[in-house]
């Protein structure tokens, strides 16, 4: 009886170090997001804001690219809005990332279909 609450013990150690050993890889590419997009942040807002520029003049006459460059504009803009203005990187969540990205790929596919 003792032998089985033993290797319990030793599962829930293993398991709670394996979780804990996660958690800290996750904050640590948080961490290094938050650098990365506060170092960063005045140039994607330009860089950003020229592409939609860009592409919208481009775009008055197909109107399914330039909806889509208007979507993942906003979209880019509020997800890394959140990315930067957090100011703990453990609030930053995988959800977040993976929107922001989704928007640039939605921007970069509204390029594509530009042409």
């Amino acid at each position: 009886m003792e032998s089985k609450n033993n290797l319990t013990e030793e599962n829930n150690d293993k398991n709670y170090k394996k979780e804990l050993n996660q958690a800290i890889k996750q904050k640590e590419k948080d961490e290094k997001w938050l650098q990365f997009a506060q170092k960063y942040k005045l140039k994607i807002y330009i860089l950003s804001a020229l592409l939609f520029i860009v592409i919208s003049i481009i775009s008055t006459t197909k109107t399914i690219s330039l909806f889509l460059s208007v979507i993942s504009y906003i979209v880019f803009t509020i997800t890394f809005s959140i990315l930067v203005f957090k100011k703990e990187a453990d609030i930053i969540t995988f959800n977040s990332e993976r929107l922001c990205f989704i928007s640039i790929f939605s921007f970069v596919l509204s390029i594509i279909l530009l042409f």
